[in-house]
């Protein structure tokens, strides 16, 4: 089937119609509706044989829409023709009704069935032919965007350059009149009382920094470096590169990939075993091909040196703790929020549990 569910219901509605202009519009705009989410506005990066069918489909539909003007000009005279006849054999008594019932409707109804099946057909070619070449035309589009986003970003540089300049500027103002006002106490105290028609305040309200643009800039430089980014990490059917890329653990530190492992995984820090939260403190951790949470950052595990000394249970290991202690030979290590003698001790104290 090669009409969406939404669209089969449309055009079961237009065919419930007498084949006419009418019917025929509803149609015509089922079929349209049903590919306007295909991006041709980037048509011209399309593979040939979707650029053919694409066209194909436009004529169509323009021959469509002269086709239901001649008719509904056709019936327009028709109806014209006999108003006028009869308007002159009209007879007292005789309702208008009756007369209107007589009325002529657009003749050439095969038409109208030629078209509707020109439509589907032209549809239908259309959404198989983009299938078939899904995979090359939004590699297509991924070049572009690539290369539009590198546009981007160095239009961007250049207008931050343009923007330091001018904010120097504003500092350059900000700090002679501070720096005047500083070095004398008269113009500091005039300018402090100033007012301006009545208002009060003329130095200090006009001399209110307003929010620096560099954390404005924060956001669009990461918005323009990540923009399409999440889209490129996936790649449809028919793709070369799809198998290789099933099979190849993302980057955890990707937007998309820690989304992924929010719906994905148990929200555990695998450190100290405690709940965790989508702020940036939770870390995605990524190893041996398993991705985990972790509520700090985690040097490499070294090898076990064995049990530590006077601890007969306990193996290298960790704690239950949100900082994670880790035993290496006697020792132990930590960060925050947990000091080391306080771990050290804390460890000893449950080594003695243990042992008792």
């Amino acid at each position: 089937m090669s009409v969406t569910k939404d669209t089969g219901r449309a055009l079961y509605t237009a065919r419930q119609q007498e084949l006419g202009p009418n019917r025929l519009r509803a149609v015509a705009r089922a079929y349209v509706k049903d590919v306007e989410p295909y991006p041709f506005s980037h048509v011209d990066l399309a593979p040939g044989p979707v650029q053919d069918a694409y066209e194909t489909f436009q004529r169509v539909i323009d021959q469509v829409d002269a086709t239901i003007a001649a008719a509904e000009d056709e019936q327009q005279k028709a109806q014209q023709s006999f108003a006028r006849g009869a308007a002159g054999r009209s007879r007292p008594g005789r309702r208008a009704g009756a007369q209107a019932s007589s009325m002529p409707t657009a003749a050439g109804g095969e038409r109208f069935q030629v078209m509707e099946e020109a439509i589907g057909t032209a549809h239908g070619a259309l959404v198989e032919v983009v299938e078939a070449h899904w995979a090359e035309w939004r590699a297509k589009i991924h070049e572009r965007l690539a290369a539009d986003r590198a546009t981007a970003l160095e239009a961007w540089e250049t207008a931050k350059a343009a923007v330091g300049q001018a904010l120097a500027g504003e500092d350059a103002m900000l700090d002679l009149d501070e720096a005047v006002r500083r070095h004398s106490p008269t113009l500091h105290d005039q300018t402090d009382k100033e007012r301006r028609c009545g208002l009060q305040g003329w130095y200090s309200m006009t001399h209110i920094v307003p929010p620096r643009f560099d954390k404005a800039a924060e956001g669009v430089d990461g918005f323009l470096k990540h923009f399409g980014t999440d889209l490129e990490a996936w790649v449809p059917p028919g793709d070369p590169r799809r198998e290789e890329l099933l099979n190849t653990p993302p980057d955890p530190e990707l937007p998309w990939v820690r989304r992924a492992a929010f719906e994905s995984l148990e929200w555990t820090c695998r450190v100290c075993g405690q709940s965790v939260s989508r702020d940036s403190n939770t870390r995605l951790v990524l190893e041996n091909g398993t991705y985990s949470f972790s509520t700090r950052a985690l040097s490499p595990r070294r090898p076990s040196p064995g049990p530590a000394p006077g601890i007969d249970v306990l193996r290298w290991g960790r704690l239950p703790c949100a900082g994670g202690v880790y035993f290496r030979g006697g020792l132990v290590s930590t960060g925050p929020p947990f000091s080391p003698g306080a771990c050290f001790h804390g460890a000893l104290s449950f080594s003695r549990g243990l042992r008792s």
